[in-house]
């Protein structure tokens, strides 16, 4: 029973730790799908006034998986 007890301890001890560290959410955080419960997908955060571009990405041509003889599979 000693052991449960200590286990049941630490349990709490790293539950309270991670809530105590865990980042505070803040109002304009989107914690789920189209930001709330409503689904709105809004929020009341502002864009700056210019917008530039901050990464990119150039991908290869996809390639058929089957031969091109198989008129039936020409897409993937």
């Amino acid at each position: 029973m000693p052991i449960r007890l200590s286990l049941l301890r630490t349990l709490a001890a790293l539950i309270l730790t991670a809530l105590l560290l865990a980042p505070a959410a803040r109002a304009a955080d989107w914690p789920q799908w189209r930001c709330d419960a409503a689904r709105s997908a809004t929020t009341t955060e502002r864009l700056p006034d210019s917008l530039h571009l901050q990464w990119s990405r150039e991908l290869i041509a996809p390639e058929p998986a089957w031969p091109a003889s198989q008129a039936a599979l020409r897409f993937d």
